[in-house]
């Protein structure tokens, strides 16, 4: 029995002996690329969570929106300024009828690789749309100032973005809506978002993007709803040219109205098309 035994841990050994070993290098270089894609999964679930959270409130205003996004920074080559240009349709009841109309043209300057500020014109269109629609259609003008940093977190990339705004929001005058007067408000917007390659599912050219931004308003105007709106987006995207991508993602939007009684829930598919095209170039 005992030599029996002996053979069968000599043969054993020489089976693990034989057997590929992994330097300890490959096997940390191994770690460290699951580790991003433990991160990622973690990412997703918070944000799938605080969609899910905000989906789920009850009563108030849901809707289901539809928006056509367009977002350029066209740099001015051999300098650090930028020409920016937002131009955004978005319809509600699933597309069929006007919900906003936005048009946004602005200037950065990249102060670093990781600072950017920006400043920049808007005029909005807002048409009535849900169940606790706007009387008229009601136009805005506002002015903007931004400054965008960039983070490094748990291996990603961060991006804070703040932006201070100077609104113009018009009111009738009249049951006509032919006239308008203009009261001025402010709000603090902060957006925190981060980009993430998703090798995965086909190389570096797709990636996910996720972020989280929150509305205040400011000013001795506001009564009711200081809090403004939440967003929530998740979204994938491609690279389908060297200075353009195209992206589809859900966003859920939790707005408080003007009155403070009244909260929508937007649950919005949105389709952007990007571009970083230097000016004057040719696509």
């Amino acid at each position: 029995m005992q030599s029996s035994a002996q053979h069968l841990q000599a043969a054993s050994l020489k089976t693990y002996r034989q057997l590929p070993k992994r330097p300890p290098l490959a096997l940390a270089c191994s770690l460290r690329q699951r580790a991003p894609m433990n991160q990622c999964r973690l990412l997703i679930l918070i944000f799938t969570i605080t969609l899910g959270a905000q989906s789920a409130r009850g009563g108030g205003d849901h809707n289901a929106s539809l928006w056509l996004n367009y977002f350029g920074d066209h740099p001015i080559q051999n300098s650090p300024w930028q020409i920016h240009l937002d131009t955004q349709i978005r319809r509600a009841d699933y597309g069929r009828q006007w919900q906003q109309f936005l048009i946004q043209p602005g200037i950065n300057y990249e102060i670093n690789d990781r600072v950017k500020l920006g400043l920049g014109y808007g005029y909005m269109e807002t048409d009535p749309y849900g169940d606790h629609p706007v009387p008229f259609e009601l136009p805005e003008h506002r002015i903007y100032e931004q400054i965008s940093v960039d983070t490094p977190l748990w291996g990603q990339n961060w991006q804070h973005r703040f932006r201070w705004e100077q609104r113009f929001l018009g009111t009738p005058t009249s049951l006509t809506a032919t006239d308008y007067r203009f009261r001025f408000e402010n709000r603090f917007r902060y957006r925190l978002q981060t980009i993430m390659s998703m090798r995965c599912l086909g190389g570096s050219e797709i990636y996910l993007r996720l972020y989280d931004e929150v509305f205040v308003n400011v000013g001795s105007d506001v009564a009711h709803n200081h809090f403004d709106q939440n967003r929530a987006y998740i979204g994938i995207g491609k690279r389908i040219r060297k200075h353009i991508k195209c992206e589809f993602g859900f966003m859920e939007q939790t707005l408080q109205q003007r009155s403070g009684s009244v909260w929508e829930n937007n649950h919005t598919l949105i389709f952007s098309l990007s571009s970083g095209q230097p000016a004057g170039n040719e696509f």
